[in-house]
């Protein structure tokens, strides 16, 4: 195990005897400023669980950690995550026969597929904060095979 690693799982435990104590998940508004660390750190992992930035990813045995030691760690109302959204994007294809655009709204959800679209056209040019890991390229390929094309028609 990397000394990141042990970092990650340290932090990890850190947040889990902050519930103990306080019988709630740590926030970026904790008063006392180690706690509000704990709490930003959990707004990352979050951040990295939906797919919205590109410096963390968690990877399958950090999940598992989290899982374990810090049951609903991914918090209340957390956001679809991107790959959610690239099905649903799919599915508006699917079921309109062409990419959502932002003229002639055809679905009341297509201004924000729309939205999250271009966010992922961006991440592919290496702008904007959505992690585009492989394994979501393969899904945004497969699903949606002309997903990058730089014109809607």
């Amino acid at each position: 195990m990397s000394t990141t690693d042990d970092r990650f799982e340290l932090t990890v435990a850190e947040c889990a005897r902050y519930v103990a104590r306080h019988g709630k998940m740590p926030t970026r508004h904790t008063p006392d400023a180690g706690d509000r660390s704990l709490g930003l750190f959990l707004q990352r992992i979050r951040q990295a669980d939906r797919g919205t930035t590109k410096d963390i990813i968690l990877s399958p045995d950090r999940i598992a950690v989290l899982d374990e030691v810090l049951p609903g760690w991914r918090g209340r109302g957390a956001r679809r995550d991107v790959d959610e959204q690239i099905r649903e994007i799919a599915a508006f294809v699917k079921r309109h026969k062409q990419y959502p655009h932002n003229r002639a709204v055809i679905d009341e959800a297509e201004p924000r597929l729309y939205r999250i679209l271009n966010h992922l056209r961006r991440a592919a040019d290496g702008k904007g904060n959505v992690a585009l890991t492989p394994e979501r390229c393969e899904l945004l390929d497969k699903l949606l095979p002309d997903w990058n094309r730089k014109a809607d028609v």
